[in-house]
């Protein structure tokens, strides 16, 4: 991510109205809509007595908000934000089974093969590197691993709404087709929408 994006974007005020809009009912809604979505991909891709045993790296996980998601799903988690303000609120939530580092998404600071699962979340709108991205989650991943990705669609509302939002302004969205295409080195990819 560049830089001067995260300083600007990604700031103490920026962690707050984070953390505010999901206590708006627009804000819950999209939580839980986007939530029961990647849940039932979860359990679909792993029972939950696999997930006890295993070690998610959350990519990009901000406040912590889906942080806690993942470990009531059962996962031990490691999150990495490149915002130390977003790191901050994610440690003061003392989220059990999870610890929180500072990194990028280019970068991981991790030995190839290292995590059963890795998750990003709205995450890759914001890289400056798209393919270094992937090819980094793909390098931390364990031979039968398994991504969860969240994407902001294009065609979606936000998508729509995007040149008036003042984060989202800032990122690169794409259409399904797109999607599609830059995941394609992953194996059984499953594009769902909600």
């Amino acid at each position: 991510m560049k830089q001067e994006l995260i300083s600007k974007v990604f700031s103490v005020l920026s962690a707050r109205s984070y953390e505010d809009f999901y206590q708006t009912p627009y804000g819950k809604t999209i939580d839980r809509l986007e939530k029961a979505l990647m849940e039932k991909l979860i359990r679909e891709a792993l029972p939950q007595s696999a997930r006890s045993r295993l070690q998610l790296l959350e990519v990009g996980c901000g406040t912590g908000i889906w942080t806690d998601f993942f470990v009531q799903l059962g996962f031990t988690v490691i999150g990495i934000d490149p915002s130390e303000a977003m790191l901050e609120v994610a440690r003061s939530k003392n989220i059990p089974k999870a610890t929180f580092l500072q990194g990028v998404a280019e970068d991981l600071p991790f030995p190839s093969s290292s995590f059963d699962a890795v998750a990003a979340i709205t995450v890759l709108e914001f890289v400056e590197d798209l393919s270094r991205a992937l090819g980094e989650i793909e390098r931390v991943l364990k031979p039968g691993g398994v991504f969860f990705g969240g994407l902001l669609n294009r065609e979606s509302e936000l998508g729509r709404r995007q040149p008036e939002d003042p984060i989202i302004q800032h990122a690169s969205l794409y259409d399904k087709k797109e999607i599609e295409n830059f995941l394609s080195s992953f194996q059984d990819v499953v594009i769902k929408g909600c």
